[in-house]
């Protein structure tokens, strides 16, 4: 849905809503749904720096990248189609903004609240600070919701840009406590640490929107982020066989995985979907832990020793999610055993308390 607007009570939000990828369009989803449900008239800014563009809709560098982009083509482009309408059907969209117009075309707003995802992260948009709002010159009209820096700290490239600018905010959140300490540090200002806003909706409300697989016998579900990992798959194997069920793996690979349900077309719903109804999940990615946590699965953290140096860097997403709510047992690496199942009485009253604090957070932002 797209709307032309000219109303200085409504407000925008800025994230990375045209990334092909499902934490960023749900919880791009899920702010809005939040800041409707306040009464508050919003719409999405439709801005997506380059670098976020080419991340998902070029084919690289070098040829094993361009081979791996064509073999991807045919499930690569049902899936782009399936993100495409949930964007068109689902948020509430300005019209199409290039960088340049962000300053005047945001005039018409009376707050632009920035976040959630890796939106203060430079590593992923290339050093935009288009996220920092700097095309606005009123800190009264600049906020934050849940905003990451994606790792601990800043490259020192980029410390003193970032610094500068989150201190010109009316409104700062984060998502990790470890980005809280390091702006109050850093920056000396005092962020909030509220939760991703996915978790701002309730399990009844994904579960709504989920479409569920035709898979016939009980799955375990493997999602994360990069390549598959050999030792996450080995060990998912090995523990699908004690219990005598199917391993399902949802990944962008160019070429099937062997022994395993391969599902690398699915859509954001359909993703709900596969979470919903899995009996088990592994995963390295954070938004997959947020809505096993949401949807009250049993879960794990696969942590791998042969993993990137990128995905390392980004841990620290991770730990403070599971911190929040005190599941680093879920951390396992290759060799370890299961651990016991997790207590979702415990969790659920945690996630309630985290809720009620971030959206009396996100009221107090709206009423500015």
């Amino acid at each position: 849905m797209t709307e032309h607007l000219a109303n200085r009570g409504v407000v925008a939000t800025l994230t990375f809503h045209e990334a092909v990828n499902y934490g960023a369009v749900l919880q791009s989803y899920a702010l809005q749904q939040a800041v409707l449900k306040t009464g508050v008239e919003t719409v999405l800014l439709n801005y997506s720096c380059d670098a976020i563009q080419a991340s998902h809709y070029s084919a690289g560098k070098g040829i094993k990248s361009k081979i791996g982009w064509y073999a991807r083509s045919r499930f690569r482009n049902v899936k782009h189609a399936k993100f495409a309408d949930f964007r068109a059907n689902r948020l509430v969209l300005t019209e199409p903004v290039r960088k340049n117009e962000l300053r005047a075309y945001c005039d018409r707003f009376r707050l632009v609240i920035v976040g959630s995802d890796q939106v203060w992260n430079p590593a992923i948009t290339d050093g935009d600070t288009s996220y920092f709002l700097d095309f606005i010159d009123d800190p009264e009209r600049k906020a934050s919701y849940a905003a990451s820096l994606g790792v601990r700290s800043w490259p020192e490239s980029f410390r003193s840009v970032g610094t500068r600018l989150v201190r010109d905010f009316s409104f700062v959140s984060v998502r990790e406590q470890g980005a809280a300490t390091y702006l109050r540090s850093a920056a000396d200002v005092d962020p909030c640490v509220v939760c991703d806003p996915v978790m701002l909706l309730s399990r009844e409300e994904w579960e709504r929107m989920a479409i569920d697989p035709r898979h016939a016998r009980p799955y375990l579900l493997v999602f994360g982020l990069g390549r598959v990992d050999v030792d996450c798959l080995q060990w998912a194997r090995r523990i699908a066989d004690q219990l005598g069920i199917d391993v399902v793996v949802l990944h962008n690979g160019a070429f099937a995985l062997s022994g395993v349900t391969n599902v690398r077309d699915a859509g954001p719903e359909e993703f709900l979907g596969w979470i919903k109804q899995a009996s088990l999940i592994i995963t390295n990615s954070f938004h997959g832990s947020c809505f096993s946590i949401l949807l009250e699965k049993q879960f794990y953290w696969f942590r791998s020793a042969q993993c990137s140096d990128a995905l390392k860097t980004r841990e620290s997403r991770l730990e403070d999610l599971l911190d929040a709510f005190d599941l680093r047992s879920r951390q396992v690496s290759s060799g370890d055993a299961l651990a016991g199942p997790i207590d979702y009485e415990r969790v659920t009253g945690r996630l309630e308390e985290y809720r009620r604090a971030s959206l009396d957070f996100l009221r107090r932002m709206l009423r500015s």
